[in-house]
């Protein structure tokens, strides 16, 4: 059994800092959060035009934008070298201020677990006319008496939450990377 945390953006991450993505048309962002690996090479690119040095944005490795998370290629090393599972990284590259920055990875997470305590999360229907359908957590607690056999992964209960063990979040801490934060 390992620990479980929620994998969010960080509170020090600027909202001035997301990026707009761009994917050849036919492509859906939703492609990216479907919990499955991607078996097309896509040529996607993240663009940003801001007022603030390349430098200054570049200082996260955990990035956001209106389509898929992408990370720096520090975060990228760090996945491949320790062999972290749950994860397909798809090549991309960024554009600040229309200069190119390559070595960037999308982030796809392979996998979809239950893994929230339904009992002490809180939620509501998405949909009022639906009171059995989909919902929208307001609180969450995870289980963490479930053992999973994967590092990352999506919450069953809400695709939109990603989940990590212990040495995952343990590996990001002791790397000193930027843009993300745990929550248990």
């Amino acid at each position: 059994m390992t620990k479980l945390y929620l994998l969010e953006i960080s509170n020090n991450y600027p909202e001035s800092h997301w990026f707009k993505f761009k994917h050849p048309e036919g492509v859906d962002a939703i492609e990216f959060s479907q919990s499955k690996k991607i078996d097309t090479e896509i040529e996607t690119t993240f663009e940003k035009n801001s007022k603030k040095t390349s430098s200054k944005i570049l200082e996260h490795d955990f990035f956001f934008s209106d389509g898929p998370n992408f990370i720096s290629p520090k975060f990228s090393d760090l996945i491949r070298s320790e062999q972290i599972t749950g994860l397909q990284l798809m090549a991309t590259s960024i554009a600040i201020n229309k200069e190119i920055h390559t070595g960037y990875n999308i982030f796809v997470v392979t996998n979809k677990r239950n893994c929230f305590n339904e009992k002490k999360s809180s939620f509501e229907p998405l949909l009022p006319y639906l009171p059995d359908g989909p919902r929208k957590y307001t609180s969450i607690s995870l289980d963490q008496m479930t053992t999973h056999d994967t590092d990352v992964f999506r919450a069953q209960e809400d695709f939109t939450r990603i989940i990590v063990s212990q040495r995952f979040r343990d590996l990001c801490l002791s790397n000193n990377l930027n843009g993300l934060k745990f929550v248990e």
